[in-house]
């Protein structure tokens, strides 16, 4: 009986192994021969030296640039060069997007010429636009793929399918296949409508905003000169820049990007809009001047304003987006430090004390512990959401207007000073006097020697603590 039993576990045994070969080796490699044959390129981890593509109308030839990098295949970032009708950068994401459409292109149906007749095969060839002659045409529609080791493929595409919109192709991977036409998808024939414009690199900036230690703006709101040292911003020699809206600015200006490329000749007479000269070192130094143009649409063929950017070492001229002028349009007070306390203070501040109006000139000292406020002087736990509330408000851009002249300063329960500590045995990293005038808030720093007030957004009349109570239970 155990041998009958040992004999079945094994038959079972040996059936289970052919039923797992089958469903997880065979079969799988069964499927991929079969989707492999709906394909019209053979690429499938190939690497790729060249793409041309040509539709009769126009000729375009990407060369990639990383073959000794092993990459140039489908899903690589690979770099490229428009070596024809012109040489120039090519856009990385719009050619390496190319290559991935070109190797995933599959057909969803085929149709087989291998059992007709010649007189019918040609025929039929004709009809659907990829006889002999229609692939030597000057007007032929192709793509040529050269691979690194050396080979060729190609997609001849012929004549739409009379129902859908799919084109008769036919393929060239180790030979020339008559026998075989594709009815490749009709999105495939966006990649020949794209002008050149679409696939040459629009990246502006050979500079990255990190990069950046000057730079010098000119527009209608006047000029202003920058200087980075130690991560920080000095404006005009004088004034603290605002880091993030520096950043925000230099970031939006470095990433500009081409929406197309015009000759010299669109350069206007006079004078640009806006000029910016940035520099990477004391040598390396980059100026960009931006104008206003009217240009045809040509679409609605109306005229219309257009932005466009010039820069130094570059031979075009580049037409920008509308959107670019207002961001590159400002003046110092936009880059400037319009914040009371900056955004690292609102959360790196260890001790605040506040003075004066009802507070008295002892007044009171919130501390904070396992980041949690109390107030120093009855011992007890500050109101955490009036703390939060204070930091979140002082490190908004509340500074709306810088006024050269002192302001003189209220009295009474009309004013409040107050001092920001990182570290209670060190001096204050700022000291602020804030004060109401006929309702409108004031401040001034009191570790600047400049004489300077600040007119302030009145959110924070609300948020400031005029009374004890708004501290303490």
């Amino acid at each position: 009986m155990w041998k009958k039993t040992a004999i079945l576990a094994a038959v079972l045994g040996v059936l289970s192994t052919v039923v797992y070969w089958h469903e997880f080796s065979l079969k799988p490699k069964q499927e991929d021969a079969e989707e492999s044959k709906k394909m019209p390129f053979a690429l499938k981890e190939q690497a790729v030296s060249e793409i041309q593509i040509t539709d009769g109308k126009s000729s375009f030839t990407f060369k990639c640039l990383d073959t000794d990098k092993k990459l140039c295949k489908a899903g690589d970032s690979s770099k490229w060069q428009i070596i024809s009708p012109e040489t120039h950068t090519g856009d990385e994401s719009n050619i390496n997007a190319l290559l991935s459409g070109i190797v995933n292109l599959s057909a969803p149906e085929m149709i087989s010429l291998k059992d007709e007749s010649p007189e019918t095969k040609t025929r039929l060839l004709k009809e659907y636009g990829v006889s002999p002659s229609d692939r030597s045409s000057t007007e032929s529609k192709k793509v040529t793929v050269t691979l690194a080791s050396g080979g060729k493929q190609i997609l001849y595409l012929g004549n739409i399918h009379p129902i859908g919109e799919s084109f008769f192709s036919l393929s060239v991977k180790s030979s020339l296949d008559e026998n075989t036409v594709f009815l490749v998808p009709s999105h495939f024939k966006a990649n020949f409508e794209h002008d050149l414009a679409y696939w040459r690199n629009k990246k502006i900036f050979p500079v990255q905003t990190f990069e950046v230690v000057q730079f010098n703006l000119k527009s209608k709101k006047g000029s202003i000169s920058g200087d980075r040292k130690n991560g920080l911003w000095t404006l005009n020699s004088e004034f603290s820049g605002d880091i993030e809206n520096i950043d925000n600015f230099l970031t939006s200006t470095m990433n500009v990007t081409a929406k197309d490329f015009l000759p010299k000749s669109a350069i206007p007479l006079s004078a640009p809009l806006v000029e910016l000269t940035i520099k990477k070192d004391a040598t390396q130094s980059i100026t960009a001047k931006l104008y206003k143009i009217k240009k045809i649409n040509s679409k609605t063929k109306k005229e219309e304003d257009r932005s466009i950017l010039t820069l130094t070492g570059a031979d075009p001229v580049y037409e920008i987006d509308g959107m670019q002028f207002e961001k590159m349009n400002l003046g110092l007070k936009d880059l400037r430090f319009s914040k009371l306390i900056s955004s690292t203070d609102r959360f790196e501040l260890k001790q605040i004390k506040f003075t004066g109006g009802n507070l008295g000139k002892d007044g009171l000292t919130a501390i904070k512990t396992d980041d949690k406020w109390s107030v120093f002087e009855v011992k007890t736990q500050a109101i955490q959401d009036s703390i939060n509330k204070i930091l979140e408000r002082l490190s908004g851009n509340r500074v709306q207007e810088f006024i050269a002249e002192t302001k003189k300063p209220g009295t009474g329960d009309s004013s409040l000073e107050i001092e920001f500590f990182n570290d209670a045995k060190q001096p204050p990293v700022r000291k602020l006097l804030v004060w109401k005038s006929k309702n409108t808030l004031y401040a001034r720093d009191l570790n600047s020697k400049r004489p300077e007030t600040f007119k302030l957004d009145n959110l924070l009349d609300d948020a400031l603590p005029w009374k004890k109570e708004t501290l303490i239970k």
